[in-house]
């Protein structure tokens, strides 16, 4: 698992490493609700018994404030970057 978060870091964290900080929680978010080869079941379901719901409800809503919608969709890029980052691992 450290060897895969390592992969994840190399693409989602900026060349000068400043920015890794910002990337944990989406990729421990996209890690946790990845579904593995080997247990056909995500960290989420299995020791949650649920899968969260995602965050594109709020992007969508133009009553919630900008500043959370601008958060919400950083959030969501993050969450695509790290899952990419994991289906290419």
């Amino acid at each position: 698992m450290n060897h895969n978060i390592g992969q994840i870091f190399q693409m989602v964290v900026r060349h000068d490493q400043k920015d890794w900080v910002n990337r944990t929680d989406m990729t421990e978010f996209a890690i946790n609700t990845s579904i593995t080869e080997t247990t056909k079941f995500s960290s989420f379901k299995l020791n949650g018994g649920y899968m969260p719901l995602m965050l594109k409800e709020i992007c969508l809503d133009r009553t919630i404030p900008v500043g959370i919608r601008v958060f919400t969709e950083v959030a969501l890029q993050n969450l695509a970057d790290a899952h990419n980052s994991i289906i290419g691992a």
